[in-house]
């Protein structure tokens, strides 16, 4: 019920379906967030924001990198041009890596570390295409004016605001 008063309210305010969308996707990552960050999972494994961060910072870096140096296909083109599917994988097999390397500190397991990692960077790249989708079909080339030369708010934090979908999943599977 919140959520559709929340849409009905944006949609009055936003005049505009889309516009509506895009701020009730970023309140409602928000709003998980918030409750992961209180979450009983959080305070027994307090450094699994770090890897979290350090998922989506690996995962837009070596997506970028790979893309750029090996081209490739781009089958994404009506939602993101340059988008590719080497840089797909370079993202992927980055993200994987990072969970099979990085240090058990909780008494969480390899294999949720893996599956983590794999779930938040599908959901980062999902919400970067998400994101650039929505800026297509809305014709607006960057999602905001706070960050020069980077096409916005939006476009630094796409796959933060999609992989905390995620991040509440895991948190509350394994609680």
């Amino acid at each position: 019920i919140f959520c559709s008063v929340v849409f009905l309210i944006s949609l009055i305010h936003f005049r505009s379906v889309f516009n509506s969308f895009a701020f009730i996707y970023v309140f409602t990552s928000i709003c998980l967030f918030h409750l992961f960050l209180s979450s009983e999972f959080l305070s027994e494994n307090y450094s699994f924001v770090y890897f979290f961060a350090s998922i989506i910072i690996i995962t837009d870096t070596a997506g970028y990198f790979f893309g750029k140096i090996l081209k490739g296909p781009r089958p994404f083109k009506r939602l993101s041009p340059n988008k590719t599917l080497s840089g797909y994988f370079g993202g992927l097999s980055m993200s994987l890596l990072l969970g099979v390397c990085w240090p058990l500190h909780y008494e969480l397991g390899r294999y949720v570390l893996i599956v983590s990692a794999m779930v938040f960077c599908l959901s980062v790249q999902a919400g970067d295409l998400l994101e650039s989708g929505l800026k297509r079909r809305l014709k607006v080339k960057d999602s905001g004016s706070i960050f020069p030369g980077h096409g916005g708010f939006l476009d630094r934090f796409d796959g933060f605001i999609a992989s905390v979908f995620g991040l509440y999943g895991i948190s509350f599977l394994y609680e």
